[in-house]
This record gives C-alpha cells, sequence and structure tokens, in this order.
C-alpha cells in the first residue's frame, strides 16, 4: 500500500511539473519593474505639464502606454525606463500624438554622450499599438547602439526593426512642426523633441539618388513632404509621393528650397 501511495504522490508532482507555465501578464511584468525602480515621479510630473500644455491631457484619462502597450497610471509610468502618452486631437491639430516619457532620463542614464531627447509622432488615426512599437523600437535602438540620432537622419527596418507597417519601411527624424518647440527647458537641463515621419522605400530611392554634392536628398525628401502636405502627420493610407501626378513639381520646388539654404548657410 505504502509503496503505491508514495507512486502515486510522485506521479502527480510529475504531471504537475509537466504543466505550461502561464505567461506572466504584462501588467504583472509592469508591476515588478515598477516595484524596483527608482522614484521620479517629481521629474516626470513637470515633463508631463510641460508636453500636456503643448499636446493636451493624456488619453485615456491619466493612463500612459508601456512599451508593452499595457495601459498604466502616471506613478506607474514614471519607474519604467521610459513609457508613452498618447494625445487625441484638438481644434488646431487633427492628428493622433505619441510622445515618449523617461526616454530622456534613459538616455542621460545609459550614456552622458547621449542628447536628453523625447520622440514623438504624429498619426492620422487613433492607433495605440503601431506608433507606440514605432517609438518603442526607435527608443531601444539609440539606447542600445548609443547613436545619437539627429533630425534629417533616416532610420530603417534593418536598424529599429520590423513596427508592423507594410507601408512604411523607413522613418525620418525632423524637428517637430513650427507650433511644437524643439526644445523644453525642464530641470535638469534642456530636452529636445524629435518626430519621426513615415516614408515608402520608394521615396526614400528617389532621395539617396540626389547628388551628394548639390544637396542632401535626405533634406530633399523631408522638404518634399513639406511641400506635397504630408508632413507631419504619419498616414498609413496616403499615396506615395513617386505616385502622384505632381510629383515632378513637389521634388523639384524641395530640392530648389534646400540648394538655396545651403547657399545662404554657407
Amino acid at each position: 500500500m505504502a509503496t503505491k501511495a508514495h507512486a502515486r504522490t510522485a506521479s502527480a508532482r510529475s504531471a504537475r511539473a509537466s504543466r505550461p507555465v502561464k505567461k506572466t501578464s504584462s501588467k504583472r511584468a509592469v508591476a515588478r519593474k515598477v516595484e524596483s525602480a527608482p522614484d521620479n515621479s517629481a521629474l516626470f510630473t513637470a515633463r508631463e505639464k510641460k508636453i500636456a500644455a503643448i499636446f493636451g491631457p493624456l488619453f485615456p484619462k491619466g493612463r500612459l502606454i508601456s512599451p508593452d502597450g499595457a495601459l498604466v497610471t502616471p506613478l506607474a509610468g514614471c519607474k519604467l525606463e521610459f513609457c508613452l502618452g498618447q494625445y487625441a486631437p484638438k481644434p488646431d491639430r487633427m492628428s493622433w500624438v505619441y510622445v515618449t516619457h523617461g526616454f530622456s532620463c534613459a538616455c542621460e542614464q545609459k550614456n552622458k554622450s547621449l542628447p536628453r531627447t523625447e520622440l514623438l509622432i504624429q498619426w492620422r488615426s487613433r492607433d495605440p499599438k503601431v506608433p507606440v512599437k514605432v517609438l518603442t523600437q526607435t527608443a531601444k535602438y539609440i539606447l542600445g547602439t548609443g547613436h545619437p540620432v539627429s533630425a534629417g537622419e533616416v532610420l530603417s527596418k534593418d536598424q529599429i526593426g520590423d513596427c508592423g507597417v507594410t507601408e512604411f519601411q523607413h522613418w525620418v527624424v525632423s524637428a517637430p512642426e513650427k507650433s511644437v518647440p524643439e526644445k523644453l527647458e525642464l530641470a535638469p537641463g534642456t530636452l529636445r523633441l524629435l518626430q519621426l515621419i513615415g516614408v515608402t522605400d520608394a521615396e526614400l530611392q528617389v532621395a539617396l539618388k540626389v547628388n551628394p554634392e548639390l544637396a542632401d536628398g535626405r533634406q530633399v525628401l523631408l522638404e518634399a513632404l513639406r511641400t506635397g502636405g504630408v508632413f507631419p502627420v504619419t498616414d498609413i493610407q496616403r499615396t506615395c509621393l513617386t505616385r502622384r501626378r505632381d510629383f515632378l513639381r513637389i521634388w523639384e520646388t524641395a530640392f530648389r528650397l534646400v540648394r538655396e539654404r545651403g547657399k545662404s548657410n554657407a
């Protein structure tokens, strides 16, 4: 009898051991990070006030988005390496805006040579997944490589990974539109805002064909996005510039503006 009981116990243990382990939910993962993280609430609150003054209140109210997509409170968000804010359209802005929160602090802590930066992207319609993924993977690329991106630079899929946007495999880094300040004065120092905008492979290929002795093709592309009424919003349903009837006019105008700007700065 003892032998049979022992066998049943061993069998039960084996069954429990063979059961699949449940994956920890994203909320539990965030909670564990929060418990062990330093308290940056004061700095976070000051930064959020500055950003809210530009883009409006968080949406949903009082909620941020963690890098893995979970909604978190500001108290939890300020203890993550960085998180993201989602901002609804306003009367003077029809797009949704997504902004990193705390990335500037992560830059400073990871590598003193990295400029204190927050990233943003304007999206045509509400999408708490794709723009969050674009910003998250860009932020992780910068932190992982220590590469300080600057306005005019192009980040591609082979650098930041697949962001789930088949229409755009490349992202142009730029200064924000004129209504958004490029820099925010915030203790312990100034932080800059950089914007990403999605471009098609065909658009980038045209930019790469520009003679660098005449103009920077990336700057021409960015100017073409402005001239063509695309900048500053990423719209996955828009027509590629190269397929538009007015493409030659747009590109020639952009090229001329960049050339003239280069001559005046020389």
